[in-house]
């Protein structure tokens, strides 16, 4: 018995021994599982900046075709001014063609009394806000030159009670006036609407330029008493290579260009 027991220990401890030996080394397999291997956390890092990587270029690329599409819109709105002008163009062009033509059929009044560009005139020249000041600027110098002119030139020819006769003779000087005003009015806005507007009213004898001194003018005011305020009836005439031509008008207060002809007050 003694001996059979003593065996028996002998074997249960190997056993023991095998048991703790076993489950020692399940238990460090599984511990060894769970944590990450060398080789796989390289791998997840790599497939983070890939992505990463990815998204800028995607940006990048996106960047690029919003840049592409603003500056072909920009081409487009650029072609599409320009075909408008081109075509504003030819039908301006072929507008002053027309009136050009037929001018002299038509009533086309290039400027008010105050020499002031008409707003018809304006629209058929075309005209920028720019271009009919500084045109507006030239004529009214040009007047200002031509009154001066005139009245260094004008001869008192018959004073009586109730009128008085004036002559302005021809003056060369008036000539060098009007080629100065051509010349300025073609730098402001081309010689083809130069043209049209010179061309177009306002040059005539009695007009604010007085001709420009170019034909002999006779002037005769005549004054009468109307319900106690006088009454000025205007006969303006002049001697071209046509023949004498005249306009009369009547009025209760003299006009600007007569106003300063007339350096006496009305007799009874």
């Amino acid at each position: 018995m003694l001996a059979n027991e003593g065996m028996s220990r002998q074997l249960l401890i190997p056993v023991g021994c095998l048991f703790l030996g076993l489950v020692s080394g399940i238990g460090f397999g599984l511990f060894m599982g769970s944590a990450p291997s060398p080789v796989e956390a390289p791998e997840k890092s790599t497939t983070l900046s890939s992505s990463a990587g990815a998204s800028g270029m995607a940006a990048q690329n996106e960047n690029q075709a919003d840049s592409l599409l603003n500056i072909r819109i920009r081409d487009l709105e650029e072609e599409l001014s320009d075909e408008k002008k081109n075509r504003d163009a030819v039908i301006h062009a072929d507008q002053l063609t027309f009136f050009k033509k037929y001018h002299d059929r038509m009533i086309l009044q290039a400027f008010d009394g105050n020499l002031k560009v008409t707003p018809e005139m304006a629209d058929i020249l075309g005209l920028s806000k720019e271009e009919q000041q500084v045109l507006e600027q030239h004529l009214a110098e040009t007047k200002t030159e031509m009154d001066k002119l005139e009245e260094t030139k004008i001869v008192l020819v018959k004073q009586a009670a109730d009128s008085v006769t004036l002559e302005v003779p021809v003056a060369p000087e008036g000539k060098a006036l009007k080629d100065k005003l051509n010349s300025l009015v073609s730098g402001d806005i081309g010689e083809d609407r130069a043209e049209l507007l010179m061309n177009s009213g306002g040059y005539a004898f009695n007009g604010p330029f007085s001709g420009f001194a170019e034909q002999k003018r006779e002037i005769k005011i005549k004054w009468a008493d109307q319900n106690g305020s006088p009454l000025y009836t205007i006969k303006d005439s002049s001697i071209g290579p046509n023949g004498p031509s005249w306009t009369t008008s009547s009025s209760t207060s003299l006009p600007p260009q007569y106003e300063r002809f007339l350096q006496i007050e009305p007799g009874p």
